[in-house]
């Protein structure tokens, strides 16, 4: 397996090779016992999804891999274990996150409608917000502007990718 696998990774990229190659050592391990109540995911699907996406990434000097907009921590296997885990891998979810621009989500505060706002900017510096209404069908909303210029009594507060990403899903749930 180990010459195969050799030959199949020269035709790929540097960093792909370095994720597939470490997914197949891994995996070839066997169980790895950890310490956890729940068990490790399968290391394929995740990856494999990764790359039908486009699939692409970058490790700058700073400790962070950069998921073209999205940007994670290089800490160790143990800090990673230890925290919250990104586990959708539903096509509608990942679709909402994965859109042209640098994506940052909001969400109402108490007392307000329940909600998420997604604000996409593009490399021209242009920001658009927008607000899921259904099944993954976003429409453009000025409702994060207005709260900034203090016209609007309802106060949004900036979430990470795993909370917006559940309330993505918790919303395509109930829609129609």
């Amino acid at each position: 397996m180990g010459h195969e696998l050799e030959s199949v990774l020269r035709e790929v990229t540097c960093g792909a090779r370095k994720t597939c190659r470490g997914a197949v050592r891994l995996t070839a391990m066997g169980p790895l016992e950890f310490d956890r109540s729940d068990p490790l995911p399968d290391l394929y699907d995740p990856l494999i999804l990764f790359y039908e996406r486009g699939g692409e990434f970058l490790q700058g000097g700073a400790g962070f891999i950069d998921l073209t907009g999205i940007s994670i921590k290089l800490k160790s296997l143990a800090a990673h274990l230890a925290s919250m885990p990104f586990l959708s891998l539903r096509t509608t979810t990942l679709d909402a996150m994965d859109v042209e621009g640098r994506v940052s989500c909001y969400k109402a505060t108490e007392g307000s409608l329940p909600g998420i706002i997604r604000r996409r900017l593009a490399d021209t510096g242009e920001s658009l917000d927008e607000v899921i209404r259904s099944k993954n069908s976003w429409q453009q909303t000025g409702g994060l502007e207005l709260a900034e210029r203090g016209a609007s009594n309802v106060t949004y507060v900036q979430i990470g990718d795993i909370e917006a990403a559940g309330m993505i899903e918790r919303i395509i749930e109930v829609s129609p």
